[in-house]
């Protein structure tokens, strides 16, 4: 079981890293996903860069591409049995 969770969780990275790459507009973000397999499950975090925030300064309301990155994400782990 562990072994397919383990697959499971690969696929679900690689396929992050290929959606986000695969759109130019969200390309420069492919470092701001940091992607990690841990005991625990599949841990994605998305994080700052310097010049390309996530939000607006002061502001609680996203930039559209981090909308269109969390869309990415939810689609791909909304699969996940998990």
């Amino acid at each position: 079981m562990r072994a397919r969770e383990e697959a499971q969780f690969e696929q679900a990275a690689d396929e992050l890293e290929r959606l986000i790459q695969g759109i130019p507009e969200l390309s420069e973000l492919a470092d701001s996903l940091l992607i990690d397999n841990t005991p625990e499950g599949l841990r994605i975090q998305i994080v700052d860069q310097d010049g390309l925030p996530l939000f607006p300064s002061g502001s609680t309301a996203m930039h559209g591409y981090t909308r269109e990155i969390m869309g990415l994400v939810a689609r791909v782990i909304n699969r996940l049995p998990n």
